[in-house]
C-alpha cells in the first residue's frame, strides 16, 4: 500500500488537496482508485520540485508544483478587478478574447485583409490588407474574396505580341505619338557614389527623327538617339556609366522596352531588365 496526491481544480485552488491509498497487484500493476485531475496547459510540463519553480510571473495565475512534479499554472478569473478583465495564461489581466502561440490561431478566414500574425500572444492583422499588386502595367490588379485570392484583368498583350485588345490603346502614328510621360515597370533604382536616382516613369519628347527620354523626377537621367517607326533607342554616359533605354509601342499608348546600366562605382549595381511603359 502507498499513497499519492489527488487533487481536483476545486481542491487545488482552495489548497485542499487530499490522500488516497491505491493498492499494487501481484502482477505488478497499480489500481487508481481516483484519477489525477491534468490541471497544466497543453503544453509540454515544467519540471518541478517546489511551488517556487513554477512562477510564471503572470499575477493571477496559481503557481503549483503537482502530482507527478509537474508545474500548473492556473488562470484565476477572480484575481483580476478590471472591467471585462478576465485572467490568460499568457498576458494576465485582460479584456482580450484571443490569445495565440501560433499565426494559425490568428487566421480569421478572410483573404482579402492580408495574414494575421501572433507575436507576444497577440493577434496582429495586416494595415494594409492584401497586396495583389504584380508590377505589370497591363493588368488591372484586385482582390477577389469568393475565390480566396488575387485576380488580374488582361488591358493589353504585355509585349508577347505586338497587338492590343485592352482599353485605351490607339493606334500608334509616328512621331508625335511618342511624345509623353509613361508609367516605369518595373521601376528602377541605384543608389551608388555617382549614380543616385529613382525611376518610376520616363518622358519621351521628340524633334525631328531625334528622342530625348528624361528618366524619373529624383535623380533624372537625359537619354538621346533615334526614333524608326514605333520603336526609340536612346542612351547617355556619366561618370558612373553608360544607361541604354530602348523601346517599341503596340499602340499609343504602351511600349515595350529593356533599359540597361553598365556602371563602374564602387556599390553599385548594373541593371539589365525588361520594361513597359504606360502612358499617363
Amino acid at each position: 500500500m502507498r499513497l499519492v496526491w489527488v487533487c481536483s481544480i476545486a481542491a487545488l485552488v482552495a489548497s485542499g488537496c487530499t490522500r488516497t491509498s491505491t493498492e499494487r497487484d501481484a502482477g505488478g500493476t497499480t489500481d487508481m482508485g481516483t484519477p489525477v485531475v491534468d490541471v497544466g496547459a497543453d503544453a509540454p510540463a515544467t519540471a518541478c520540485t517546489t511551488n517556487a519553480q513554477c512562477n510564471d510571473s503572470i499575477p493571477c495565475t496559481l503557481d503549483q508544483c503537482v502530482v507527478g512534479n509537474v508545474c500548473s499554472n492556473m488562470p484565476i478569473n477572480s484575481m483580476c478587478t478590471g472591467a471585462g478583465e478576465h485572467c490568460d495564461v499568457h498576458l494576465g489581466c485582460t479584456t482580450m478574447t484571443t490569445t495565440c502561440n501560433t499565426n494559425a490561431d490568428c487566421d480569421d478566414h478572410v483573404f482579402c485583409n492580408g495574414d494575421e500574425t501572433c507575436a507576444l500572444h497577440m493577434c496582429f492583422h495586416d494595415p494594409a490588407g492584401r497586396n495583389c499588386d504584380d508590377g505589370n502595367a497591363c493588368t488591372v490588379d484586385s482582390c477577389d474574396e469568393s475565390m480566396a485570392g488575387c485576380s488580374y484583368m488582361t488591358v493589353c498583350d504585355s509585349g508577347v505580341v505586338l497587338t492590343d485588345s485592352g482599353p485605351m490603346c490607339t493606334t500608334f502614328t509616328a512621331p508625335t505619338d511618342f511624345d509623353g510621360t509613361y508609367a516605369f515597370v518595373p521601376a528602377q533604382s541605384q543608389a551608388c557614389p555617382g549614380a543616385n536616382y529613382d525611376i518610376s516613369q520616363v518622358t519621351l519628347a521628340v524633334s525631328g527623327t531625334t528622342v530625348t527620354a528624361t528618366t524619373g523626377t529624383s535623380g533624372a537621367l537625359v537619354l538621346t538617339g533615334t526614333i524608326t517607326g514605333n520603336s526609340f533607342d536612346a542612351t547617355t554616359t556619366t561618370s558612373a556609366g553608360t544607361y541604354h533605354l530602348t523601346g517599341t509601342f503596340t499602340c499609343r499608348e504602351r511600349f515595350m522596352g529593356h533599359w540597361s546600366a553598365m556602371l563602374h562605382g564602387f556599390g553599385c549595381t548594373n541593371q539589365e531588365v525588361d520594361v513597359r511603359g504606360s502612358r499617363r
